[in-house]
């Protein structure tokens, strides 16, 4: 089993901003647009915010993809920022992905693009048109991207957000007898 230190299996690669968006890819600043009503004026305004984001889309779903298609994208967030203090204490549980919504990633030692552990935030889900991502990404540097079997093991935890079933009649959390 490798080690912490392995790095015969890295976690991470720089693409080239033309290089074909795929699963796994890490994009910084991504201006993200959300309606909203205004009750008062009673019209639709636009906001925009960034955030850093995930693909996570499926690579092989992005190369036949249209211009007008969506493509997902979830919000991920430094560790510490997310945790703060509670950082060590839960640790464990999301090392092993005992927090349904959140899946943590390593940190990142690639020269220059350098990033501590961070949390992918798979609740909040974000669509844009394949076309405005594109061409937003050609407006920004190379991207660093989530490298196999890193970037499948973060989709089957995407998955398993759509996959729970709430039973109406649990079986007890201990044994009763």
């Amino acid at each position: 089993m490798p080690s912490e230190l392995d790095t015969s299996y890295p976690w991470y690669s720089i693409k080239s901003k033309s290089a074909p968006l795929a699963q796994g890819d890490l994009i910084d600043g991504l201006a993200i647009h959300f309606p909203s009503y205004d009750n008062q004026e009673q019209k639709t305004l636009v906001n925009v915010s960034e955030y850093d984001v995930v693909v996570m889309s499926q690579s092989c779903d992005l190369v036949k993809m249209n211009a007008d298609e969506l493509v997902i994208l979830c919000v991920r967030d430094s560790a510490k920022q997310v945790y703060g203090g509670d950082l060590k204490h839960k640790w464990k549980n999301l090392r092993t992905g005992r927090f349904i919504h959140n899946h943590l990633i390593n940190k990142c030692e690639i020269k220059g693009y350098e990033f501590d552990y961070q949390i992918i935030n798979l609740h909040h889900i974000i669509t844009m048109e394949f076309s405005l991502l594109k061409k937003q990404i050609q407006e920004k540097s190379d991207r660093i991207s989530m490298l196999p079997p890193y970037r499948e093991f973060m989709g089957q935890a995407f998955a398993r957000q759509f996959m729970r079933i709430g039973l109406p009649n649990d079986i007890p959390s201990e044994y009763p007898g």
